[in-house]
């Protein structure tokens, strides 16, 4: 049987602007304070180096920037 995820998604709809850390960080403290299992930050653009490297750093973070996007779009539709 699988184990029940409680997740938390945000979405960012920007086009040429890149997602800093800020906004990751800002995730894994609700992502803690709701006591939930992962937090997901979806973007149309890409993520800053920052960004990228707190994820890589907070299991619980997971990124999604456009190209992953469409690639979960094309498998999943």
């Amino acid at each position: 049987p699988s184990m029940r995820q409680h997740i938390r998604i945000e979405c960012k709809r920007y086009t040429s602007v890149p997602v800093k850390v800020q906004v990751a960080r800002q995730l894994l403290g609700v992502v803690s304070d709701e006591k939930v299992n992962k937090g997901v930050i979806v973007t149309t653009s890409h993520f800053t180096e920052g960004a990228r490297k707190f994820a890589e750093n907070n299991p619980r973070i997971e990124l999604i920037d456009g190209n992953d996007l469409i690639s979960l779009l094309n498998q999943h539709l």
